[in-house]
């Protein structure tokens, strides 16, 4: 959330804005456009708005990321919870993949911005950690109810890899475009 979190409804609404806009900036035009003169004229507010809000550049970057977690653990969730669990592992595994990268690929401007432009950011590194935990939580139960499957009976083996492969190919993904 922004350092002053507003109070009001129409503070809120102002806050939402110049996120939205700051989220449009940075899937339209990039990173070095992400300015306070942009984000302020592109959701038509004022300067002093903005700084009362989030301080600096710096503290957008903050919120929006902030905002993105939380966007990205119910997306992921949704992808997970809303599966039909399947008879075998490798159905169960390949469902989920597909759900679980579809939500990558879509979001693929912002984890490039937020995973790799920011990697220097120890509290946003930080603070990604949730998206992991949610990942590695989701992964351990599915892997879990088809264990009897498994060739070697070793689970946490099993879970380190699967987030290892999941570590992978999101990064290929993220990292190289389509073409």
């Amino acid at each position: 959330m922004p350092l002053n979190s507003p109070k009001q409804v129409r503070s809120s609404a102002s806050t939402k804005r110049m996120l939205d806009a700051a989220e449009a900036i940075l899937a339209n035009k990039g990173p070095d456009a992400l300015t306070v003169e942009n984000v302020i004229a592109e959701a038509k507010t004022s300067m002093g708005s903005f700084y009362g809000r989030f301080k600096n550049r710096d503290g957008l970057i903050l919120a929006l990321h902030n905002r993105f977690l939380q966007t990205l653990e119910t997306e992921i969730l949704q992808a997970f919870d809303s599966r039909k669990p399947k008879d075998s592992l490798e159905e169960d595994l390949a469902d989920f993949s597909y759900e679980f990268f579809k939500v990558v690929s879509t979001n693929r401007k912002s984890f490039l911005f937020f995973v790799i432009d920011n990697s220097f950011n120890t509290k946003m590194r930080k603070e990604a950690q949730v998206i992991r935990s949610v990942m590695k939580e989701r992964l351990t139960r599915l892997i879990s109810s088809h264990k009897n499957e498994l060739p070697r009976k070793n689970l946490t083996v099993s879970i380190d890899t699967a987030l290892r492969i999941y570590y992978g190919l999101f990064l290929e993904i993220v990292l190289y475009e389509n073409s």
